[in-house]
């Protein structure tokens, strides 16, 4: 069984999870007001926060780019991913002893390390004021950064926005939504064995986690597909203003059973087992109406580019 830890990287600890700060999605106003222990601030009333609305006239035409974003799959598998879920979605943390993901950008000189990928029910950014129905991120940290001191983390995401409009099963979800589920059916059969757990719904009688497949976290991204990029911040408290964004302009498409299975596994969040062995329970901070997406913030003057090609 794999147990629940809030993430192997001391980076994402500091600002990706919050998992140690109490917020929901029903009062995202209150985010500004909480006290993180010196040295991470609360940067999310700050003016470059993220996600955003990619206004009309930037998606409308994009700049036919020569240089284009440069990925190395490394040679991770599956079983070099962690599985969990928290309290606000599902994520895969890459801990094993492999070559992991790295990304270089066009705009930026460092070159970008994976740490995680995670995805959130709803939408995080629009273009043009269309959302989607979930959203994806795969969290980078720069290999200049050193991960015991936030003040030194430069981060980059690649985003991309999902859609329940396929006729058939996207593969490398399927085998995502598989590993989550797994991890969760771990969960209820320790802690809540006679509870009627409704994220089974439309899960798979008994899901396993394929952990010796190769995987190659970038096949998410859509083929053609241009992007977004702008300086942002992380789209949860504490709202860290290191992010630079580079959000995929084509959806990611999926099943209307493949999403249904991705929200019941976070909106079904019913706790964790930590590291001694204890079932703790705790339950989703989602909205009433099911979204673990923040409301998008203001452009503040940032500019915003549209690139033609992504890869």
């Amino acid at each position: 069984m794999k147990i629940f830890a809030a993430t192997i990287f001391a980076a994402t600890s500091h600002v990706a999870s919050s998992a140690s700060s109490s917020f929901n999605y029903d009062d995202q106003a209150a985010w500004s007001k909480i006290v993180y222990d010196a040295p991470v601030t609360n940067d999310c009333a700050k003016p470059a926060n993220s996600p955003i609305n990619i206004p009309k006239g930037i998606a409308e035409s994009c700049e036919n780019n020569e240089a284009r974003i440069q990925l190395s799959a490394g040679d991770c598998t599956i079983g070099d991913l962690k599985f969990t879920s928290n309290n606000h979605g599902v994520k895969a943390d890459f801990v094993g002893n492999c070559t992991k993901p790295t990304a270089k950008f066009p705009d930026y000189d460092e070159t970008f390390v994976a740490a995680q990928f995670h995805i959130h029910t709803s939408c995080e950014h629009a273009i043009n004021g269309v959302g989607c129905d979930a959203e994806m991120h795969i969290v980078h940290f720069s290999t200049d950064t050193n991960l015991a001191d936030p003040t030194t983390y430069k981060a980059a995401v690649v985003g991309m926005m999902i859609q329940k409009d396929a006729y058939a099963p996207h593969p490398e979800m399927q085998g995502m939504l598989d590993c989550w589920a797994a991890e969760h059916n771990d969960f209820v059969a320790q802690c809540a064995p006679d509870t009627c757990d409704v994220s089974r719904m439309y899960t798979e009688e008994a899901p396993t986690c394929n952990e010796d497949a190769a995987f190659d976290v970038y096949g998410f991204i859509p083929e053609g597909s241009g992007y977004y990029n702008y300086m942002g911040g992380l789209t949860t408290p504490p709202c860290s203003q290191v992010v630079r964004w580079n959000l995929m302009d084509t959806k990611v498409s999926v099943t209307l059973k493949q999403w249904s299975t991705l929200a019941n596994l976070i909106l079904g969040y019913g706790g964790y087992v930590d590291t001694d062995g204890k079932c703790n329970t705790e339950y989703t901070v989602a909205s009433k109406t099911g979204s673990t997406s923040r409301e998008q913030q203001a452009i503040n003057g940032r500019a915003v580019a549209h690139r033609c090609n992504a890869i």
